[in-house]
């Protein structure tokens, strides 16, 4: 039984629910043996049930949350871990297409989700700045710690401006192709970072800092560089 109609038969004759999301693993396709069914359902009425747990077609588990009608064309305004899950997600039961326009709806992100991309970008220079005088320093984990931290900054800046929800950073294999409209080279990107999360050393920091200061200098972000003081650049120059 394929899993849209088995959301069906286990719907049965509730009239209360309007349509159904499945997200997740299942939907983004890097599910596995076991893995478990995310279901969102779409309910009429003010108030949403509670979670429930049930027994897929597969024999494993299905996560259902409810959210009403109302809740669900809020959502691209209510953004949270939840909103590239659902924003990647796909309808499974959907008579009416409540779920397809909120979908419509939710996976263009708003004009604000880009222009914070400017502020990640400057928390990666910080990050960065700070985990570079780290190591130098012989403090190796401040260093790990702020690199880690600095890369989340930087990728979620990018995906910010590139005009996509930031993905999870576990499912981001199939995702770097959507920072190709940027003008960056993405595979040399991917292998600096996958760099910089192995070692926190000078070489690999500051590779990845110059590939991202030209980028950003040819991109009209410079001023975001230029705010930086005198020992920031000295830093990151030597």
């Amino acid at each position: 039984m394929s899993l849209p109609d088995w959301v069906h038969v286990r719907l049965g004759d509730r009239a209360d629910v309007l349509g159904a999301l499945l997200y997740g693993s299942r939907a983004l396709g890097g599910a596995g043996p076991g893995s478990d069914i995310d279901l969102l359902l779409i309910v009429a009425g003010e108030r949403a049930p509670g979670p429930e747990a049930w027994h897929g077609p597969d024999g494993g588990q299905a996560d259902v949350h409810f959210t009403t009608l109302t809740g669900w064309r809020e959502m691209p305004e209510r953004r949270g871990w939840w909103t590239f899950g659902y924003a990647n997600g796909r309808p499974v039961y959907d008579p009416g297409g409540v779920v397809a326009r909120g979908l419509e709806a939710l996976r263009v992100p708003p004009p604000s989700h880009r222009a914070a991309g400017r502020d990640m970008l400057d928390g990666y220079l910080n990050a960065t700045y700070r985990s570079v005088k780290a190591w130098r320093r012989g403090d190796e984990l401040g260093a790990r710690l702020q690199a880690t931290l600095g890369l989340s900054y930087l990728l979620d800046g990018l995906f910010r401006l590139a005009g996509t929800w930031t993905p999870y950073w576990d499912r981001l294999e199939g995702y770097w192709e959507r920072l190709a409209p940027l003008g960056l080279d993405v595979g040399a990107l991917r292998a600096e970072v996958e760099a910089v999360s192995r070692t926190p050393a000078d070489a690999a920091q500051l590779a990845l800092y110059r590939r991202i200061s030209g980028w950003m200098r040819a991109h009209d972000l410079g001023s975001i560089l230029d705010a930086w003081d005198g020992p920031f650049h000295n830093t990151m120059r030597s």
